[in-house]
C-alpha cells in the first residue's frame, strides 16, 4: 500500500472487530507498508499515515475504555519488506540472447529473451506472485532500449524475470540488477535443482564486506550418504 489514506481505511476496519474484544492490551495491524517498485511511483508518505494512525487509535481509545475500561492500548505494526525491500539488490550475469522468429503468416513478431545465471530459485516473487522488480543493465546503461523477456537458468516456463520489458540492450557478460530484493529475495531463496545459493555482499558507506559466501555445488552434494 503506498496511500495512506487507503492504509487508514484498512485500520477503520480492524478497529471496527477490535471494539468487541474485551482485554486488549494492543491492536496490531500489521504489514502492508508498501515501496515503490516501480519507477514514477511516489513513496508511502509516511507523516500522513502516522497523523492519520495517531487520530484513530486516539479516538478507538476512548471508545475502548468506555465500552471495557483498561488503559490506553498500544498500537503495533510488522513493516519488514518497508524497511528491508530497498536495501537489496540480485546482480546477474547475462548468458545468453535468444530471438524467436514469429510464426509464418503472423502479424506479430518475434519475441527476444535475454538469459542470465540466475533464477527463481534465488528470487521467486515475479513466477509466484507476478511481482515487478526494476532491471537496469549495469553495463550498459545507456543503450538503446530494446523489448525483451528477461528469463533465469532453471529452464522451466516460470522462470521468467520479466515480460516485454523495456531493457537497455543486453550482450553477453553484462551485469544485470534486479532491485528492490531485499524482502522476500534471499530469505526465499532456495537450492532447487540443486543450483547453489548466491553469495551476500553488505555495502556500508565505502566498506564492502562479504556475509555469506557463494555456496558450492560439492557442499550440496556433501549432504548426501554416497554407499561406499
Amino acid at each position: 500500500i503506498l496511500d495512506a489514506e487507503v492504509y487508514a481505511r484498512a485500520m477503520q476496519v480492524l478497529l471496527t472487530v477490535a471494539i468487541r474484544l474485551p482485554h486488549l492490551q494492543w491492536v496490531n495491524f500489521g504489514g502492508g507498508l508498501g515501496i515503490p517498485y516501480k519507477p514514477g511511483e511516489e513513496p508511502l508518505p509516511l507523516a500522513e499515515l502516522g497523523r492519520a494512525a495517531s487520530a484513530l487509535m486516539t479516538e478507538f481509545s476512548t471508545r475502548y475504555a468506555q465500552a471495557h475500561g483498561g488503559s490506553r492500548l498500544e498500537l503495533r505494526l510488522e513493516p519488514g519488506r518497508f524497511l528491508v525491500a530497498e536495501a537489496g539488490t540480485l546482480l546477474s550475469t547475462v548468458t545468453s540472447i535468444k530471438t524467436n522468429p514469429g510464426a509464418p503468416g503472423s502479424a506479430q513478431g518475434g519475441r527476444t529473451f535475454v538469459g542470465c545465471d540466475t533464477g527463481f530459485n534465488h528470487l521467486i516473487r515475479p513466477a509466484m506472485y507476478g511481482a515487478y522488480h526494476h532491471i537496469e543493465n549495469l553495463t550498459h546503461p545507456d543503450a538503446p532500449r530494446r523489448i525483451v523477456d528477461v528469463v533465469g537458468n532453471i529452464c522451466e516456463s516460470g522462470d521468467i524475470f520479466a515480460k516485454d520489458y523495456a531493457l537497455p540492450e543486453a550482450q553477453l557478460g553484462d551485469i544485470l540488477a534486479l532491485r528492490d530484493t531485499g524482502a522476500y529475495g534471499m530469505a526465499m531463496a532456495s537450492t532447487y535443482n540443486l543450483r547453489p545459493l548466491p553469495a551476500e555482499v553488505a555495502l556500508d558507506g565505502p566498506a564492502v564486506r562479504l556475509v555469506r559466501r557463494r555456496q558450492e555445488v560439492a557442499e550440496l552434494l556433501a549432504a548426501w550418504e554416497w554407499e561406499r
